[in-house]
Order: C-alpha cells, then structure tokens, then sequence
C-alpha cells in the first residue's frame, strides 16, 4: 500500500511539473521564437538589400558596389531609392560612411552611429547589428499609418525592428545599411503558428505521455494481477502440497499406529482419532461384521457422528452393490436406511474389504465438502486409502488375536492352557507382592473322568469337558481367570480375596457342576463331581510352581477323603472321615478293578496328609 501511494504522489508531481513547463512554454516560448525567426528572416532580406542598394548606387555613380566613396547622391539616385522603399516591406532605409558618419536616409537627416557602443564593438568588426524596440506608431519616423491598406491609430505601438548590415572591403567597413521593418503583424503570425504548433505538440507529448500512464498503469496493473494469480497458486501449490504431506504424514501415522495396536477397541480409538484430523470436514462411523456375519457392530465415531450399535448389511446399498456408493450427487440415487432421514444428504458409504474378504464398512457424512464435485472425489480418495489401511490393520489384528488365542486357549473347553496359566501367575504374584494383596489358586479335576470315556467313549468325556468350560466361562470372568491344565485337571485364579472368599466360590462352582446334566447318544450322563484343593499367596507359596503344588496336594487329599468337595492347604484337619462313606467308596473302587481296604484309604490319607 505505501508503495503504491508513493507511485502515485510520483505520477502526480510529475504530472504537476508537465503542466507548468508546458503553459509556462506554451505562454513565453512562441513570443520568443517569433522574434527569433523574425530577426533571422530580416537579417536575410537586409543582406539582399544591401545587395541591391549597392548595385543602385553603382549604376548611378559607376563605382564599385562595395563602397561608399561618393559625395552624394543624384536626384535620379533619391528616386531610385525610394522606389525602392516603397517596393519593400522596411519603411526606411538609411545609408552610413565606413566611420558612422550619416550618408542618406529615405526620410530626414539623422544623427551619425559612430559614438554608438553597438558600432564599436559590433558592426567596426563586421558583425550585423539588429535592434527591436516598441513605439508608438506617432513616435515612428516615415511610418505610413495607411501602409499596404490598413489603417493604424498614432497611439497603436508597433514592433519595429532595426538592422544593420556592414558593407565590407576585405576586413575594411566602408559603409552601412540600415533598414527599419514593422514587424508586428510578421512576429503575430509567426507566434499564432508557432502557439499552435506548440499546442499540437504539447497535445501529442500529452497524448503520448497520458497513454505511456496508462499503458504503464495498466501493465503494473496486469502485472500485479499476474503476480497475484502467480503467487496465489504458488501458495496453492504449496498449500496442496502441504495438505498433502500431512495427509500422508497422517496416513503413515495412522498405518504405524494401528500396526502396533493390541486389540480391536484400541484400533478403533486410533483410528477414530487420527481420521478426526485427516477428515476434519466429515463425520464419519466404522462398522464392523460380527463373527456370525449376519450384522454389523458400530464400532467407532468421529466429528459429531453418531453409530448404530448393529445395522444389518441389507441397510447399505455401498455393501449390496460391493462397491463405493455415494449419494446426493448423481441424478438418480437412493438413501441408504441406515442413520439417514434426509434424501438430500451427501454421504458415502465405502466397504472396507481385506484381502477379498469384505469385513466392514466405513460411512462419512461430507456435508459441505459434497457441494463441490472435485472436493468430494478427493475426499472420497482420501477416504478410501483410510479404508484400505483400516482393512488390513484389523485383519492383522484379528490373525493375531487368532493366532494369540491358539497359543493360550484350549481349543476343546475354551478356557486359557497351561502356558497361559504360569505366565499370568507370575504377573499376579508381582501384582499381589506391589500392592500387598492376597490371591488364590484353585485346583481342580472332575471326578472319574476314566469312566466317561471307558463307558461311553471319548466324544462324551469332550462334552464332559466343554460343560465344566462353560460352567467356568460363566462363573469366572474380568479379573477371575479360568485355565484348563491337561485332560480334565483345571486351575482358577481368584483375584484379591481371603481364604473363606475362595472356598465360598469355589464350593458354589463345585454345587453348580454337581447340577449339570448331560445326555449323549440318547442316554443321559452320570452327575458331574469335582474335587479340589486351594492354595493362598503368599502364606501357601512365593512361586507359581510352589502354590502349583500346594493347591494339588489340598486336592489329593480331596481325593482322598472321597472326592466331590473342596480343601485348603493349610486346614487338613477339618477333614473328618466317615467309615460308611468310605465302605461305599472302596466298593466303587472295586468295581473300577481297583481292588482295596479301608485299612489302605486311612493309609493313603494318612500319607498324603503327612
């Protein structure tokens, strides 16, 4: 803006400056030249005068034309010269002698020039003298005021001009001419010409100078306007680039992110929150098939949108068609049913597939982003990369949930294996020793599981075992863990809880498995029993193999006692044994071939309470 205002007070002091000089030359300038051109042509014509008022005299006196070394003139000669007056434009003419002295005049006699400084210095050298003055024409010796048909008032002034031309004989003046001209009217004309040619000049150097302006203002102005269109899509340029480096900033970002994630809710938080960014003109929602594949679960929402918690893939016609469905913009389109009540609505709905498979979909509301067709082919695009990162995040996430769950759950019961087992003991031990807490460890296996199997095959053992995994499934959750050990031992871990807290849960899992019924085949299965022993951290052991074998020996001796019931480690002598009970027990024992006393069941226990 300074720069601008400081070009235009240039232009206007400029253009302030060109007015003086021109009116200032417009109104001295013509005068001046007049005069110039005036006394050039007079100094000519008095050259040729002198010319011919030389030749006059020579014819008269039959001397040479370039002196004047008569006496006087003849009547004749008077004649002649005044003829000759009369015939040019001057109105008197007078002749001088080489040293100033009068020699003749058209009029009266006049005074010599010889004291005069302009013969000295100028005319003694050769040099002619011219001289403008500017009487009245009452003042103007031999003026005819009736001169060539116009009629002049004594009081009109005049411009006359005198001139005086030397008669040279080699570097010798022998005489001099004067002539005296009324150049008014000549000097008028010349300044009535020479003002309109100035004008016409000064309208051309205007013209020209105007349009050099504005042909100068209107290339700054075109040039600006380049330069402002050049710089805008420089910084559109750079503006597109940088929205792009940070989308693929933001890309990568999310890909890393997602890659790292652990599990599906922590995919979606990430996912959720680094789309907020990449797509911050769009609301936006995630669904994902559930495993049975019949519905898909809203899973995660950005911008304001809200999901459904279940659609059903008939909703959307992206998922019908198997392909990119955006509404609002073609002629003919139909709404999809879900979360959408206006037909005018610009959204999109884009199936997110992983490697073939399609596992979910992914809808954005564009809002203001849909009323420009380019706007939205690029958020589309931006979109679908979004999609096909998400697609092969949770793919991964999946096959590594998948493959986690092979290595730490048991395939037949569900429940977490062996492995899993010692690894989560040594981390609540570290826990329990951090915060000063108790746990318990419950060991466990079903009573006579031989005997499922040798009398009604392996198929109903496994549903022997898939019925005490869901039992526990649906009775130990969150921070209560169940895992299936090796064939039908299992192991529970109860977290914070006393011993009198442990032994109530576990004798309510013991009743609620007493309680099951099964049949196979038709026929219904025995009862389920179950024995087991507890172990308590940290008075029972520091290690988890130590509470391990703790917990085994309180179920050992379960066993021992007749199995179906619970033990603590570290109260055997609440065990009591009842001789009628253990009589039944020992005949059962004899029908599973395995022949013995009650003399060897009060040693057995004996041993194993030792």
């Amino acid at each position: 803006m300074t720069k601008n205002w400081t070009i235009r007070s240039l232009i206007f002091a400029f253009l302030g400056a060109y007015t003086t000089i021109i009116g200032t030359g417009l109104y001295f300038a013509p005068d001046f030249l007049a005069k110039k051109l005036v006394m050039s042509e007079t100094e000519r014509r008095a050259s040729l005068w002198q010319i011919r008022v030389l030749g006059l005299l020579a014819e008269d006196q039959h001397s040479p034309s370039h002196q004047f070394d008569f006496q006087h003139l003849d009547e004749h000669s008077k004649e002649a010269m005044q003829h000759f007056v009369l015939a040019s434009d001057a109105f008197r003419l007078r002749l001088f002698k080489g040293d100033g002295d009068f020699f003749w005049s058209s009029h009266s006699d006049v005074k010599p020039i010889s004291d005069q400084t302009f013969f000295k210095q100028q005319l003694k050298h050769g040099i002619i003298v011219q001289q403008m003055s500017y009487p009245r024409i009452a003042q103007i010796e031999g003026f005819d005021t009736e001169h060539m048909g116009e009629v002049y008032s004594d009081q009109d002034i005049r411009t006359v001009l005198k001139t005086y031309v030397p008669v040279m004989a080699g570097t010798q003046v022998t005489g001099i001419v004067e002539t005296c001209r009324d150049v008014t009217q000549q000097i008028g004309i010349y300044k009535t010409r020479l003002t309109i040619a100035g004008l016409l000049i000064a309208s051309a150097l205007s013209l020209t100078i105007i349009t050099a302006l504005v042909l100068s203002y209107q290339y700054r102005r075109r040039t600006s306007i380049l330069a402002k269109a050049q710089r805008e899509k420089e910084q559109a340029i750079m503006r597109k680039d940088l929205r792009r480096n940070r989308e693929v900033r933001l890309l990568s970002q999310l890909s890393e992110w997602m890659q790292a994630s652990k599990s599906m809710e922590e995919l979606f938080e990430i996912a959720s929150s680094i789309l907020q960014k990449l797509l911050p003109d769009a609301a936006g929602s995630i669904y994902i098939y559930s495993n049975s594949r019949d519905v898909l679960e809203g899973m995660a929402s950005w911008n304001g949108a809200q999901h459904q918690a279940e659609m059903l893939p008939d909703e959307c016609w992206g998922l019908r068609r198997g392909r990119v469905y955006i509404h609002g913009l073609d002629e003919i389109d139909f709404a999809c049913s879900h979360d959408h009540d206006s037909h005018d609505a610009v959204y999109v709905c884009l199936p997110i597939v992983a490697h073939g498979d399609t596992i979910g979909l992914m809808h954005l509301d564009l809002g203001a982003l849909g009323q420009d067709e380019h706007t939205t082919d690029k958020a589309v695009k931006l979109a679908q990369t979004c999609a096909e990162q998400l697609s092969l995040a949770i793919a991964n996430v999946r096959l590594r949930d998948e493959l986690r769950s092979q290595s730490i759950r048991d395939p037949l019961t569900g429940l977490y294996n062996r492995r899993h087992f010692f690894e989560t003991c040594r981390n609540r031990i570290a826990t329990a020793r951090r915060k000063e807490q108790n746990f318990a460890i419950a060991s466990f296996d079903v009573d006579h599981f031989k005997l499922f199997n040798d009398n009604h095959g392996h198929d109903a053992g496994d549903m022997v075992l898939r019925a005490v995994g869901e039992c526990l499934l649906n009775n130990f959750d969150g921070n209560d863990l169940s895992f299936r050990i090796g064939g039908e031992e299992f192991t529970i871990l109860l977290y914070d809880c006393d011993q009198d807290q442990a032994f109530e849960r576990i004798e309510a899992l013991r009743q609620t498995i007493e309680d099951i019924v099964l049949h196979y085949d038709g026929n219904a299965l025995p009862n389920i029993t179950m024995s087991a022993g507890i172990a308590m951290f940290p008075t029972d052991g520091q290690m988890p193999q130590d509470l391990m074998k703790a917990a085994d020996q309180a179920l050992y001796r379960a066993k021992a006692a007749g199995r179906n019931q619970v033990l603590l480690v570290n109260n055997p002598q609440e065990l009591t044994l009842d001789l009628d009970w253990q009589k039944s027990e020992a005949s059962e024992t004899d029908k599973d071939s395995n022949p013995g006393t009650i003399q060897d069941l009060q040693d057995a226990l004996i041993k194993a309470t030792a």
